[in-house]
């Protein structure tokens, strides 16, 4: 609300200078939004280098896509042209449902995807419920080694040779 009153500061890019102060102490910032444009998003959006969407396949999935895309692309011309990567990934998987399984490739197909999909799983549900996440909380589960996969294979998109242990 603060940032959202204060008109005399540029709202865009309280995120980014925040992320500069301490951007000696850390390798990488993972900021989880809403799946909403507000401010908070776009302060996200701006102080990105790449983004990851997770999508759902249901009756639903690409209904906000091209409007989310739309909005990305607009933040990165106009406010981050650092923007790098832009990728979407498909959550809650079932690999045994053919509506999953067309939905993924009409994703793939239409979008900038990532290969891994992530395994539909009770325990993303726990390990939420439990705020903790699903790496410490089942680290032997679908989700996790799913998780471990997404983080290898954007890790190795944007070139990090020595990307250790997750």
């Amino acid at each position: 609300m603060e940032v959202t009153m204060d008109r005399v500061r540029p709202q865009q890019n309280r995120l980014k200078k925040a992320l500069q102060q301490v951007s000696d102490r850390y390798d990488f910032c993972v900021v989880d939004n809403a799946p909403d444009i507000n401010i908070s998003v776009i302060n996200a959006l701006t102080a990105a280098n790449d983004v990851l969407v997770p999508v759902e396949v249901d009756d639903n999935t690409l209904e906000g896509m091209n409007e989310l895309l739309d909005q990305i692309d607009e933040v990165q011309e106009e406010l981050n042209p650092d923007l790098e990567n832009v990728r979407c990934f498909v959550t809650k998987y079932q690999k045994f449902n053919q509506a999953h399984l067309q939905g993924a490739e009409v994703i793939k197909e239409q979008y900038p995807a990532m290969e891994t999909k992530i395994r539909f799983s009770g325990v993303v549900a726990r390990s939420t419920f439990m705020r903790m996440p699903v790496a410490l909380h089942s680290p032997r589960s679908a989700a996790a080694e799913d998780y471990e996969s997404l983080v290898n294979e954007y890790l190795n998109m944007i070139g990090d040779e020595d990307n250790g242990e997750i």
